[in-house]
């Protein structure tokens, strides 16, 4: 994991309301030379949103705060397009006990929407 992670509960930083998204949304992320990989989202605020990433994840050793990535966001009961976009991690920190246990939220803010082509 990344020196950035955090093991102390810290106060509330975020400025935005989020609202926890459901267990059917996902984040599906490419990084150069490595396969991509989707993953459940946690919560979802108007300019960026927090997944899940297993702790033994491979891809967990490929990612660092201030990294750009991109992401494309499903929601599989709306009728958005899949569209990826430029998004850069925010923070990444080891889940606290309970529900999401043995995972690490990695959260990231939306930079800008890329055009597939």
């Amino acid at each position: 994991m990344s020196e950035n992670e955090s093991n102390e509960d810290s106060a509330e930083r975020r400025t935005l309301g989020r609202k926890a998204s459901k267990p059917v949304c996902h984040a599906v992320v490419r990084i150069s030379g490595i396969p991509v990989q989707q993953f459940k989202l946690k919560d979802i605020s108007q300019n960026g949103t927090c997944f899940l990433v297993a702790e033994n994840s491979a891809i967990l050793r490929n990612l660092a705060v201030g990294q750009e990535i991109e992401i494309q966001f499903r929601f599989p009961d709306t009728n958005h397009s899949a569209v990826f976009h430029r998004s850069e991690i925010m923070h990444i920190t080891r889940a606290p006990q309970g529900s999401y246990e043995g995972h690490c939220l990695v959260g990231v803010r939306i930079l800008s929407q890329l055009k597939i082509t």
